[in-house]
């Protein structure tokens, strides 16, 4: 069964972001209705086309003008609702296959959401508000692309100017990502069975890049505050490896890359720190800490950051790093 349903509503507000976006054609939206969107970037905008049986679809825009929503369903039994509140929205969607879930809550203007969700019972979740419960955020961007089965994508982005780019392939896949601050980034990319990569970023300004590839059952979980950390995990082949980074503080680096099974780092970094870690080969294991300054016969200097650089190559290795003030 194929169900296509429009609406153009508002034409009574400044230009917006439907006259700035590209019309699916696998809608099949009928030219004169097309023209007049093209031509009304002042209205608000949603189409839904449904392809299959027994699928579901809800879009809400209120209190808003230039908002634009898009929703495709290919299968059966599809779930999509969609919630705008604000200004110069965009929610582009596409669902096919069967099974999936789809949720995208957007609240403040100039947000955007994509989603692609390709292969059975897969679950995605987008929401974009401001930094306070209840309040309006500005200028947020994700991107979520699902293709497999059973993945799991929870995306959360709480204040402004934060971009979040998601993909998953594979089976058993799950990213939970809450982004509260301002300008962050943060990419994650799964390819496999049952990895797992949870991000928390607070403050302002962090970077954080996730890659888990290989067999089954990587696991990342990183959480950054204070203001303008970096961080970047690769876990590449094997599986079973882990790691958990906090960072806190200001300006802290770190990179680590696994290559192997049952690898495991645990570090924490207070502050103006930078550390990389490369583990080749299984059981080997990383644990420490490192301070917010060095001291020089003991004044503190702050020009001074301390800076470790660490590989394991082989099975069963074991470091401890404790540098403190």
């Amino acid at each position: 069964m194929i169900k296509v349903v429009f609406t153009l509503l508002g034409l009574l507000a400044a230009w917006g972001a439907a006259g700035a976006v590209t019309l699916d054609p696998d809608l099949g939206i009928p030219e004169f209705f097309a023209s007049s969107v093209r031509a009304s970037p002042l209205s608000n905008f949603a189409g839904i086309r449904q392809v299959g049986d027994d699928n579901r679809a809800i879009i809400r825009q209120s209190n808003g003008l230039g908002d634009f929503a898009q929703l495709l369903q290919k299968g059966d039994e599809n779930s999509a609702t969609v919630t705008q509140v604000g200004d110069n929205l965009i929610a582009t969607l596409t669902q096919d296959g069967s099974k999936h879930v789809l949720s995208v809550d957007q609240n403040g203007d100039w947000h955007s959401a994509e989603v692609h969700q390709i292969g059975t019972q897969n679950d995605a979740s987008i929401t974009q508000t401001g930094e306070t419960e209840g309040t309006a955020g500005y200028a947020n961007r994700a991107t979520v692309t699902q293709s497999g089965q059973f993945l799991i994508a929870t995306l959360i982005q709480r204040g402004d100017f934060l971009t979040a780019i998601l993909k998953q392939g594979g089976t058993g896949l799950e990213i939970w990502v809450d982004q509260a601050g301002n300008e962050h980034f943060v990419s994650v990319d799964q390819s496999g069975t049952g990895h797992y990569a949870k991000v928390e970023q607070s403050g302002a300004f962090h970077e954080a890049w996730i890659e888990q590839t290989g067999y089954d059952g990587q696991q990342a979980r990183l959480v950054q505050a204070g203001d303008n950390h970096f961080a970047k995990i690769l876990q590449q082949g094997g599986s079973g490896n882990i790691v958990a980074v906090n960072q806190s503080g200001s300006e802290n680096y770190f990179l680590s890359k696994q290559d192997g099974s049952s690898n495991s780092i645990d570090i924490v970094q207070t502050g103006g720190s930078s550390l990389e870690i490369n583990q080749q080969g299984s059981g080997n294991c990383v644990t420490g800490t490192q301070p917010t300054t060095l001291t020089f016969n003991g004044a503190t200097d702050p020009l001074v950051q301390p800076t470790m650089s660490v590989r394991q190559v082989g099975d069963g290795w074991t470091l401890r790093i404790d540098q403190f003030k």
